[in-house]
């Protein structure tokens, strides 16, 4: 049997400004089906980061800060203020692309419904570094933005978490499968062995 997924490094992208705590629990739920196979997920949630990053990451006291910041601008809009946020902003998005920079593929649930904005620019520059791009929108592929259609590969659209699992379990074990021009598969374990044992 096959383990293409084994150390492919998934980012699983979606909206979390406006999903905080549904983003949530699709994410562990998905974390834990890719780890079974070998996978390693990487949650916005919980990136990994070392310390010196720490202002990359989007916990929910961040969260809240800056929730916090934005409620003030209609009553307050000052270029203060907007500085404030922008600075707030720029690591989290410097680090986001980052880790579409270093990863293998991508898995996104584009609910529609709550209006994802980072998804898109985290998609496209997916789908520009060449590497799979799967798309879950639970109101139906139907309800995918026309632009998408041309951006993306609608073989990778889904809208039931079902039919994503059967496809990456398809390209993980099945002998044939289609690579869209996509999919690339690295030998990384024996390299990784090696260092391991050196450290």
């Amino acid at each position: 049997m096959n383990n293409r997924l084994k150390l492919m490094r998934v980012y699983l992208v979606g909206p979390m400004d406006h999903d905080r705590e549904s983003g949530k629990v699709w994410r562990i739920e998905m974390s834990e089906w890719l780890k079974s196979r070998g996978a390693l997920p990487v949650d916005p949630y919980d990136k990994p980061l070392l310390p010196i990053h720490k202002e990359g990451l989007e916990d929910d006291d961040q969260w809240a800060k800056r929730k916090e910041l934005m409620s003030q601008l209609a009553d307050n809009d000052t270029p203060e203020l907007r500085a404030a946020i922008r600075e707030i902003m720029k690591p989290i998005v410097h680090t986001d692309m980052r880790i579409v920079d270093n990863v293998d593929c991508l898995i996104v649930h584009l609910d529609v419904d709550k209006r994802p904005c980072g998804t898109f620019d985290e998609m496209f520059t997916g789908a520009d570094q060449n590497k799979p791009v799967i798309v879950h929108c639970p109101q139906g592929i139907d309800h995918i933005h026309d632009w998408n259609w041309g951006r993306l590969k609608p073989e990778l659209f889904f809208d039931n978490w079902a039919d994503v699992k059967e496809y990456l379990r398809h390209i993980d074990e099945d002998d044939e499968i289609n690579l869209l021009d996509k999919w690339k598969f690295f030998e990384w374990e024996p390299l990784v062995r090696e260092v391991l044992c050196q450290n």
